[in-house]
């Protein structure tokens, strides 16, 4: 009837999330990669062959993410990421927090 759920249990009124949950899934997982693993072992091989951290953003750019050829997860539009030197960590400026 009316009332009644389609063959995957959902109405016609309700869009079906198949794909969306394991899309979503996968960026988590693929950030949680680069921010957890791919980056902190760059900083730890660079900092046991300079014997020192990135003291730039610049030398950050260059010497840990491009010579890792770590590729950075795409953030929404007008937020852009920085190294933070004190901190020693990538950081996200977002345009909205201003």
């Amino acid at each position: 009837g009316a009332t009644g759920k389609g063959e995957y249990g959902v109405t016609s009124e309700e869009p079906m999330s198949i794909v969306t949950v394991p899309v979503s899934t996968y960026f988590k997982a693929q950030e949680m990669a680069v921010f957890r693993m791919q980056i902190p072992s760059a900083m730890n091989l660079f900092q046991a062959s300079e014997g020192r951290y990135p003291n730039s953003e610049e030398e950050f750019m260059t010497k840990i993410i491009k010579a890792n050829q770590i590729v950075l997860p795409k953030l929404p539009e007008g937020d852009v990421y920085f190294y933070d030197v004190q901190a020693r960590e990538l950081k996200i400026r977002s345009k909205k927090a201003n």
